[in-house]
């Protein structure tokens, strides 16, 4: 390190003109990694070498903060770094093999003392911060000056890591503390998915939710033009989502799409809203028309349990090659078929099959997918097939 006082835990004044102008040269170099597009073949190199060490196989997100850049960060090999991570790496970091920081952690090793007049004098000192291998670091986590994270720990999203985690263990809140068991935060997550009630102010589950509504109003932000940068941040948001997905801003999710499995080539028109506390899975090739409401969760007609906030969720899951026009809505524990139609405002309060066409509130069948249908687009307007074979060439 150019600097020893950086890396030797002191008191130090931040402010000599060679250390300000190397540390606004990493900067810079960082900026210029930023600004590559995803598809360019160079990035990942152009990251690489901002590190001090970066093994085979590491991969950024992308939208990296870092006070020197990277310089003073050591990654194993095939780590992970997610999307608006941000590295204090005033001193050094250490991060081991295969180890994800998720979207939004921030790794902190500066540091300010508590004596006021040190501090307004400007006075900084920084505690190294190692992370061991195969760790993973939960949306919104922060660690914080001094810490080592031993191997295949697992910190839950949202918590601040004040203290040494010891190796293969799970820890969350704030500060961070071992869980108590293990099952715990798993059986809410599976309380989601499984239609049982179970009340949804559970402090694990609303910070974990929060994480993820924060990335969702993050991606309604973004420009029309940002393109790339929505595609990764859908990414990153559900579950699982496919290749040439196009979901418009906004989007509302109760999860942000955590709990959501899109395949290939899902186009969403705006204000696609997703009730997501239960799984939807949606087929290759769908279409949401604008205002759409995809709902899993429900409440129980008893007014007694309903005070209390009891909810149950239902999966929700639809084919491929869908078209849902403007404002429908679809309830908890609708399964729809492949090629479905489902006209402009219906409400689906129950199943439906494949090649269909459904109107009404409630929605039901209207008819079937016919040859009228391979021949007419829109009233007498005929499809002209030889133009379309034309155009697929």
């Amino acid at each position: 390190m150019q600097f020893p006082e950086l890396a030797d835990g002191s008191l130090y004044y931040p402010s000599g003109r060679a250390m300000l102008a190397a540390q606004l040269a990493c900067q810079d170099r960082l900026a210029q990694a930023n600004a590559l597009p995803p598809t360019a073949l160079n990035r990942q190199a152009a990251y690489a070498a901002l590190f001090a060490a970066a093994g085979p196989g590491c991969c950024v997100a992308g939208a990296l903060a870092a006070n020197w850049g990277g310089a003073h960060v050591r990654l194993g090999e095939g780590v992970t770094i997610g999307l608006g991570v941000m590295l204090v790496d005033d001193g050094p970091i250490t991060i081991g093999d295969r180890t994800v920081l998720s979207a939004r952690v921030t790794v902190a090793t500066g540091a300010h003392p508590v004596w006021p007049a040190l501090r307004a004098a400007g006075y900084v000192h920084n505690q190294a911060v190692r992370i061991g291998a195969n760790c993973v670091l939960g949306v919104g986590a922060t660690v914080l000056p001094g810490v080592t994270i031993g191997d295949e720990a697992w910190v839950a999203p949202g918590s601040v890591v004040d203290r040494d985690v010891p190796a293969g263990s799970r820890v969350g809140g704030m500060p961070a503390r071992e869980l108590e068991k293990e099952e715990d935060f798993t059986m809410n997550m599976e309380q989601l998915s499984n239609g049982d009630l179970y009340l949804p102010n559970d402090a694990a589950l609303m910070q974990e939710q929060q994480h993820w509504q924060d990335m969702q109003a993050q991606y309604n932000q973004t420009l029309p033009s940002e393109q790339a940068k929505r595609t990764a941040m859908l990414q990153e948001m559900f579950g699982q989502i496919g290749e040439g997905c196009y979901i418009e801003a906004p989007m509302h999710a109760n999860w942000g799409g955590h709990h959501c499995t899109f395949g290939k080539a899902v186009y969403a028109n705006y204000g696609l809203t997703m009730v997501d506390d239960g799984p939807i899975t949606v087929g290759d090739n769908t279409m949401f028309g604008p205002n759409v409401v995809l709902a899993t969760a429900g409440h129980p007609i008893e007014p007694s349990l309903r005070a209390q906030g009891y909810q149950y969720n239902l999966p929700i899951v639809i084919g491929q090659n869908c078209w849902f026009g403007a404002g429908v809505i679809v309830l908890p524990g609708v399964t729809i078929g492949d090629n479905v139609v489902v006209g402009a405002g219906a409400v689906v309060t129950h199943d439906l099959p494949s090649n269909v066409v459904a109107v009404g509130s409630p929605a039901k069948v209207l008819r079937e997918v016919n040859a009228h249908d391979h021949d007419f687009y829109y009233k007498d307007r005929r499809i002209d097939w030889a133009q379309i074979e034309e155009d697929a060439k």
